[in-house]
């Protein structure tokens, strides 16, 4: 009653379909006025930190340079840096003002303000080994350093109480390089998926998160799904399948240690699929199965539950590169080809 497994390969306006709406999601013109809003000083809800220079001895240059570049550095930390006539609806986490007595003078101060832990730091940079043209950066990188180290007592247990609730931004910028930021993640979830071609699978799933950067990171998962009877002529069709997935994920919105943020996973499957064919009174059955491939590109919302444990709910399109059908009297029943939907809730150990 179960047929040979089927070759089916859904042409390309399937794939350009999903392809699109994968892209869509990303890149529609609503979420890129969002993406720029998130960056925009003035705007934006980000935590953000003043940068602002004392008139005189001041090379525009030098100041675009250290602009661009302290704000490169604390943008990756998902920060802003943002003038004094541009601030945000919040208040800035600290203030940096950069002091040269002159265009010829070689040392130049950089005042910190902090208004975490309500102190101020000082610290004079003598640039007269740096290049002209790296004056910039070398300047970026004392600010930035000499925020980190205004910082750092966060990070001590018995320190004295801050004098606001510091962002997980500010939490990640103090951790030491070598630190434990959680690289790994290891979880289980449930998840749904119906096929254009008729089948409808659950099942559970357990997979492994390596992240390579805050942005980026790869996903192996294992799982087993079970397929819902499908009713033939001649009786029903059971299946059941084996998965392995490999994906990649990317960070969209929030931080890694945001409380919520959102991803993107992309990748496929591969299924070692069985039909079990069960015969009316008088019939008889047989098993036959195959090996059914997907693509897919979901989005994924993720709880943060403290720093160890994570929830997410993911969902999004599929297509099927390699498809299995069932036939019953070499009449197709059920089988997996064509557009699917995929959806499931999980839950993750954070190490």
């Amino acid at each position: 009653m179960a047929g040979l497994p089927n070759d089916r390969w859904p042409g390309a306006w399937p794939c350009a379909w999903v392809c699109a709406v994968a892209l869509g999601s990303l890149w529609s013109p609503g979420r890129v006025r969002a993406a720029d809003d998130s960056w925009r000083c003035g705007v934006s809800k980000r935590p953000w930190v003043e940068l602002s220079f004392e008139e005189g001895g001041w090379d525009s240059k030098v100041q675009q340079s250290i602009r661009a570049d302290l704000a490169a550095g604390l943008r990756s930390r998902g920060l802003l840096v943002c003038p004094p006539d541009r601030r945000g609806p919040e208040a800035p986490l600290a203030s940096v003002q950069l002091t040269a007595a002159s265009v010829t003078r070689v040392a130049v101060e950089i005042q910190v303000h902090d208004a975490l832990t309500n102190k101020y730091v000082m610290r004079e940079v003598d640039t007269r080994n740096v290049p002209p043209d790296a004056r910039g950066l070398a300047l970026a990188a004392a600010a930035e350093e000499l925020l980190r180290a205004s910082w750092a007592e966060l990070a001590i247990e018995d320190a004295t109480p801050p004098t606001r609730e510091p962002p997980p931004e500010v939490r990640e910028a103090v951790l030491p390089a070598n630190s434990a930021r959680a690289a790994y993640v290891l979880g289980a979830r449930m998840l749904l998926e119906h096929y254009a071609g008729g089948q409808t699978h659950l099942g559970p799933e357990v997979w492994f998160d390596v992240w390579f950067s805050d942005y980026v990171a790869a996903e192996l998962a294992i799982g087993y799904r079970h397929g819902l009877d499908v009713a033939s002529r001649h009786g029903s069709v059971e299946s059941q399948a084996a998965v392995f997935g490999g994906d990649a994920l990317f960070l969209l919105l929030g931080g890694r240690g945001a409380a919520l943020a959102l991803l993107t996973r992309i990748g496929v499957s591969l299924a070692t699929l069985e039909y079990t064919g069960l015969a009316s009174q008088g019939g008889s059955g047989d098993q036959r199965g195959g090996l059914h491939l997907v693509a897919r590109a979901l989005l994924a919302l993720r709880w943060s539950l403290g720093e160890h444990a994570e929830l997410r709910l993911e969902g999004g399109p599929g297509v099927t590169l390699h498809g299995v059908s069932a036939l019953d009297a070499g009449e197709e029943v059920t089988g997996t080809q064509g557009i699917s939907i995929q959806g499931g809730l999980g839950f993750g150990v954070v190490f």
